[in-house]
């Protein structure tokens, strides 16, 4: 679907050009208010995975091959307008480094994998998750529904595109186009289902935070966990203890109260576990201390030689 150089004319450069600079543009501004640094990680994870992915060619019919495009994934992991940022990004460092798609066809390429495969398919996935009902089956099936729709809308504008630029006949190029990526749209439903179903508490009925968008539940519980890095293992384990509890001593071991050796005797203990009978004749609540004290005999018996 990258089109290559010298496959358009000036006109139909421009005017996607236009309308993909005005769309990255908007997305750049949504993206101060979205983005943080909770959301930074799982951008980046997703322009490399899609990266990587749209390198790797699947054969379809006729000895043509397809690729994944990944634009709905992208949206429904971090929203439409920083989903068409992540695309956009690959697209650039395809088209500047790896020659996949031509530098003045970057615009045209932009539009339609960024702006049509990615946020336009996002607010048909809002449609189709509204009006199905509430739950992962019928948020799944939204998804790969998208996906499939991301794919044939962008392969769509791909033929009008050379159409307009008398590259290719409308009538030849847009069943050509839509009849090849039908089967690669459904590679893509499935590789996009298959992703957003792995990835932790990826739910529906989640509430969506801000700038992770309507999987914003898939992002919470990954992201949070590195800010333990800023604490140190106690910190970060008594986190999750309740105040009250944080001064009651380990939680196997209150209440005990070392009872010291009777003059010669063995150390010996009383504990009361939580929640259990106590042991050893029970104990009284407090803070833990010696019950006895070793006589000056004891201790010169203890010290003293074996004869």
């Amino acid at each position: 679907m990258h089109i290559p150089d010298g496959f358009l004319n000036t006109a139909v450069s421009v005017a996607t050009g236009a309308a993909a600079a005005g769309a990255v543009g908007y997305g750049a501004y949504k993206a101060r208010e979205e983005l943080d640094e909770k959301s930074v990680p799982l951008l980046a994870l997703c322009a490399a995975f899609i990266f990587a992915a749209q390198m790797l060619n699947f054969p379809v019919a006729g000895g043509t091959s397809g690729h994944f495009l990944g634009g709905v994934l992208a949206a429904v992991l971090l929203g439409p307008w920083l989903g068409g940022l992540v695309l956009t990004l690959v697209l650039v460092v395809q088209a500047l480094g790896f020659a996949d798609g031509g530098v003045t066809a970057l615009g045209a390429n932009v539009f339609n994998m960024a702006l049509v495969g990615t946020i336009a398919a996002y607010f048909i996935f809002r449609g189709l998750k509204g009006a199905l009902p509430r739950s992962r089956f019928y948020f799944l099936a939204s998804t790969g529904a998208a996906a499939w729709l991301s794919v044939m809308l962008a392969s769509g504008a791909c033929a009008v595109e050379l159409a307009l630029s008398g590259t290719s006949p409308l009538g030849v190029a847009l069943p050509a186009m839509l009849g090849i990526h039908a089967i690669i749209g459904a590679g893509e439903a499935t590789i996009t289902v298959l992703v957003v179903s792995v990835v932790p508490a990826g739910r529906p009925e989640a509430a969506p935070g801000p700038g992770q968008g309507d999987a914003g539940a898939v992002v919470a519980p990954v992201l949070q966990r590195p800010q333990a890095v800023h604490q140190d293992g106690c910190r970060a384990l008594l986190a999750d203890v309740p105040h009250d509890a944080a001064h009651a001593g380990p939680p196997a071991l209150v209440g005990f109260h070392p009872s010291g050796p009777r003059d010669g005797g063995q150390w010996g203990g009383r504990t009361t576990l939580r929640g259990a009978p106590a042991t050893g004749g029970g104990a009284s609540p407090g803070c833990p201390r010696r019950q006895g004290r070793r006589s000056p005999a004891a201790r010169r018996r203890r010290w003293a030689p074996a004869p």
